[in-house]
């Protein structure tokens, strides 16, 4: 039977809550966070927060209302991709030996944000994204190698392989998993054109196997389409009293200008479309 013990939430900035406040960049979990306007502050009342603050206003906090589990771990990167999400489920799972009473929520962040190594002044290496490196105004120099050994196409469907297999790990550990995709994240590198360039990519690749039938190529459509997705697509057209969802941001609700981040209502309302569309798919969590 299934109990509501952890509940669990990857993604980027629109589940961190980090459009919140100034910055987020300690190690100490008992830092307190700037709030990023006057007004956020005096809506709330302070002028510092907590983690536990930013996961409250957040969709995940708000879905927990209506779930009720006992814990809420927050695990979400503003700024990064899903392979940083991919690295925080490694790493909370390796010591443990199943998951049992564990229910998943991954916001995916945008497949742009492929995480690649950087080196500063052909020195220090550090991580970033490929977003973040091809605008940069150092990057030029970064061009040549980049044409000649990076792909993106190739490396976000591989990163989308990635994420079907963090799900079966998931699911094989005996946790519950869900995926949002639209409306923040828009994957259009899934094109026809592209899944066949990919494709064509293994056709003198894999001719040096053997057992084939046990290993055969298969389309990053496929990975796509069985991953488990909650469909919140209408979420943004949904008619909230009369309110369109511009007025559900931060700026809309004039508490930070031009942050279009879900306000803690927009976050409310994600969290109704997204708590609607879980009890329907999987009677464990009613």
């Amino acid at each position: 039977m299934f109990s509501k013990n952890v509940l669990v939430g990857l993604g980027c900035s629109h589940t961190q809550g980090c459009a919140f406040i100034k910055k987020i960049m300690s190690d100490d979990e008992d830092w307190e966070y700037e709030l990023a306007s006057p007004q956020l502050k005096q809506k709330y009342g302070r002028e510092y927060v907590d983690q536990e603050f930013l996961t409250n206003v957040s969709w995940l906090g708000q879905l927990n209302k209506q779930l009720g589990f006992k814990q809420v771990l927050n695990f979400a990167g503003g700024g990064f991709g899903p392979q940083q999400n991919i690295d925080s489920i490694k790493s909370y799972v390796i010591d443990k030996d199943d998951l049992n009473n564990h229910l998943f929520i991954w916001q995916m962040p945008s497949f742009d944000r492929i995480t690649l190594t950087y080196k500063i002044n052909n020195d220090k290496v550090v991580l970033e994204t490929f977003g973040n490196l091809i605008s940069r105004n150092d990057s030029e120099n970064n061009y040549e190698c980049l044409d000649l050994l990076f792909d993106e196409i190739y490396q976000k469907m591989k990163l989308l392989e990635d994420v079907f297999l963090i799900q079966k790990l998931i699911q094989s550990m005996g946790g519950i998993i869900y995926f949002i995709f639209k409306p923040l994240c828009k994957y259009k590198f899934l094109t026809n054109e592209n899944i066949d360039y990919y494709k064509n990519l293994f056709n003198d690749y894999d001719r040096v196997k053997n057992y084939k039938k046990y290993h055969k190529n298969i389309s990053a459509e496929k990975y796509f389409e069985k991953l488990n997705i909650l469909d919140v697509n209408n979420f943004t057209s949904l008619n909230h009293s009369g309110i369109g969802p511009k007025s559900w941001t931060l700026h809309g609700e004039n508490l930070l200008k031009d942050d279009y981040h879900y306000s803690e209502h927009g976050n409310y309302l994600l969290a109704q479309s997204l708590y609607n569309e879980l009890i329907q798919k999987d009677e464990r969590l009613s």
